[in-house]
């Protein structure tokens, strides 16, 4: 007889309920999740198998109040990085009478548990995804430490991955919870301290199974000795070894189809390229050793893809792919300038924006300052000390800009207040044209349409994205985003279309014609997401504080589109680091150790990372940053007609970087392009 523990059949069903939970977790019956539909679902059922007798459920409690295991008598430790979840998890427990300590990261929680005798606490309690140390690391830490191996932790996470589950069910973790946790999940976690404590009591069970161990290492010993006179001395043995070579005969096997597919589709290439793969010269080496650098991630692309798609088309492709990421593989330094001034030396620069004409760049930073600086001078004198043709204060830090494609000289800044500035370069003038001012909070983003010259849209922690129009003082339509909006971004090639990025995980494609609703939902990422940006008209990335840059093809089916390509390689868990895309498909994106990397399209590994330590030139290495581990890349942006990257970090160095193209003797005449 199945019966919900969700449901409301009065005291006596409750205990029932309770009884029978008990007695699964004492046998171990995996209690399975169903679909859990939200905070505000009801909470989920589980099933409960109430068929054992009931002497079964009478010694399952008096085993419990023999261990004497109640609420009040345990100490749990709740290990989150995020406030709020840490908050509500141990208001959850402390209504279950147990006794909470919390700790913000792994670190902090294995610095307690050393701090603390043995048997302080009687259970952990860990998200999954931290900085510093995450709950993977602190799992195996705690299963490491001698006094430590009987506590019972339990991970929770909102990544819902089954390989996620895997590793901490593989690691030694009791359970997997997914948030939001429940009052329901936190007042049965009692169970899990129950059962070491029962395996830790039971002296004949263990001494069974410590016998079945010495005399499982007997019977090793006598086979490996050469005593094997009597059957079945070397069973254990010898299927171990029947094992592995019968993995070693499927591994041979597989290698096999893919060393006679490659021979295949060498004479392909062949074909179609018109040359022959095996021959090299010196112009080449360089072009083989990039390649040979990411050979494991590159073999992996190979044997997934294209044997997915159909054979000499994906071929091509890849071939394709391949060249342009042997011939760009790397950054030079161009340019370095220093943002800040004698007043305030590290001006963090939070935003940079390439003009339609790629004659100037402009930066806003949180000191309240905007600055043009005029690109084209400094590409005809890269070594020359560069200083802002145009710049200006405003009343509040600056977090976004964004040129005008038509009035060459106008540009819109947003500020921690909730404005948004309109400014004209060419005149001179250090005030702004006009304000445009309905945001209730701190805006983070905002775009100019490319296409029409009057509109563009800020985001803001208010909870909604506004479209303007040049001409109008008030906004001319409001969006309302299930949480707070991060990012904003027009489609370049289509003046209806608006990318949001929000901080519920998710972002939202809209039509600006008919905003009630937005046309898409682009899912996947397990963190806020504090970028989007279109590459083309059907693809849109974005990069959340998961340490991960996704890209969504908007021709799937449906209106709930999942990510059709992951990222990763960069570390972004806490900042906002800056997106910026390039028309051939190159992604920048900052990281928290102080770099930028590049990912090509096709690749989900970087094609190419740079520090940002550099001195005033490639031959000067003096560093400007400092090795402050705190320093970050916090804004990346390319030209809209060149290859070249600005960079800024949060110690207000700024980097032109370029991505040269080498040249080398690849007939590419007959790839598609």
């Amino acid at each position: 007889m199945n019966n919900s523990m969700g449901g409301g059949d009065g005291v006596e069903g409750m205990e029932q309920r309770l009884t029978s939970c008990i007695e699964k977790a004492l046998q171990g019956v995996v209690v399975e999740r169903q679909e859990h539909e939200g905070p505000s679902s009801g909470g989920d059922a589980r099933e409960v198998d109430s068929s054992q007798p009931a002497t079964d459920i009478a010694s399952a409690l008096a085993n419990q109040t023999r261990h004497g295991l109640r609420p009040e008598d345990l100490h749990v430790l709740v290990v989150d990085d995020e406030r709020m979840s840490r908050t509500i998890v141990s208001s959850l427990l402390k209504k279950c009478k147990y006794s909470v300590t919390t700790a913000e990261d792994g670190a902090e929680a294995m610095e307690l548990l050393r701090s603390h005798p043995p048997g302080t606490f009687h259970l952990v309690l860990t998200d999954v995804q931290m900085p510093h140390m995450n709950g993977l690391e602190l799992l195996q830490y705690i299963r490491s430490e001698e006094t430590l191996r009987c506590v019972p932790v339990v991970m929770m996470s909102s990544y819902d991955n089954g390989n996620v589950v895997y590793d901490c069910v593989e690691g030694g973790a009791e359970e997997y919870l997914v948030k939001p946790v429940t009052q329901k999940e936190v007042q049965r976690i009692w169970q899990h301290v129950l059962k070491k404590r029962s395996v830790a009591t039971t002296v004949p069970q263990a001494d069974a199974k410590m016998m079945q161990n010495v005399a499982l290492t007997k019977e090793v010993d006598t086979c490996t000795s050469g005593e094997t006179g009597r059957e079945g001395k070397s069973t254990v043995t010898s299927d171990f070894l029947k094992m592995m070579r019968n993995k070693r005969i499927q591994e041979i096997a597989e290698l096999r189809s893919q060393v006679s597919q490659l021979e295949k589709d060498c004479r392909l290439v062949e074909r179609i390229c018109g040359m022959e793969m095996n021959g090299h010269d010196g112009k080449r080496q360089k072009f083989d050793s990039a390649v040979l650098d990411k050979k494991k991630e590159l073999d992996n692309v190979y044997f997934t893809k294209i044997h997915n798609e159909h054979k000499e088309d994906a071929l091509k492709h890849f071939a394709r792919d391949l060249n342009v990421m042997s011939q760009m593989n790397a950054f030079h330094v161009t340019s370095v300038i220093r943002s800040g001034n004698m007043a305030n030396p590290q001006e963090m620069v939070c935003c940079a924006d390439f003009d339609a004409d790629d004659l100037h760049f402009a930066t806003v930073s949180v000191s309240r300052s905007v600055k043009v600086f005029d690109f084209e001078s400094m590409m005809a004198t890269p070594d020359a000390l560069q200083f802002p043709v145009w710049q200006a204060t405003t009343r509040a830090k600056l977090s976004s800009v964004s040129w005008n494609s038509y009035i060459r000289s106008h540009l819109i800044t947003s500020d921690y207040d909730g404005c948004v500035q309109l400014w004209d370069v060419s005149s001179g003038a250090t005030n702004e044209l006009t304000q445009f001012e309905e945001h209730s909070k701190r805006i983070w983003s905002i775009d100019f349409s490319r296409l029409d010259p009057l509109q563009f849209a800020s985001a803001s922690d208010d909870s909604t994205v506004r479209l303007w129009n040049l001409q109008q003082s008030s906004s001319i339509d409001c969006l309302k985003t299930p949480a707070n909006a991060c990012s904003v971004h027009f489609c370049p090639f289509k003046a209806t279309t608006l990318a949001v990025a929000c901080a519920n995980h998710n972002s939202y494609i809209f039509d600006t014609r008919k905003t009630a609703s937005p046309i898409a939902v682009l899912t996947g990422a397990s963190r806020a997401v504090s970028y989007v940006r279109f590459l083309d008209r059907h693809t849109v990335i974005g990069a959340s504080t998961d340490n991960t840059v996704r890209a969504w093809n908007l021709d799937t089916e449906g209106d709930v589109v999942p990510p059709a390509e992951e990222y990763k390689g960069h570390a972004n868990e806490r900042n906002f680091v800056g997106l910026s895309v390039h028309q051939d498909g190159f992604i920048a994106t900052g990281s928290e150790d102080n770099s930028v990397c590049c990912y090509y399209r096709a690749f989900p590994f970087p094609i190419t990372q740079h520090m940002i330590d550099a001195g005033d030139s490639e031959s000067d290495k003096k560093p400007m940053s400092s090795n402050n581990p705190r320093t970050f890349v916090s804004s990346v942006s390319w030209a809209r007609h060149s290859k070249h990257l600005l960079v800024g970090n949060s110690e207000g160095v700024l980097q032109v970087l370029h991505m040269k193209e080498f040249k080398n003797d690849m007939n590419t005449s007959t790839l598609p392009k």
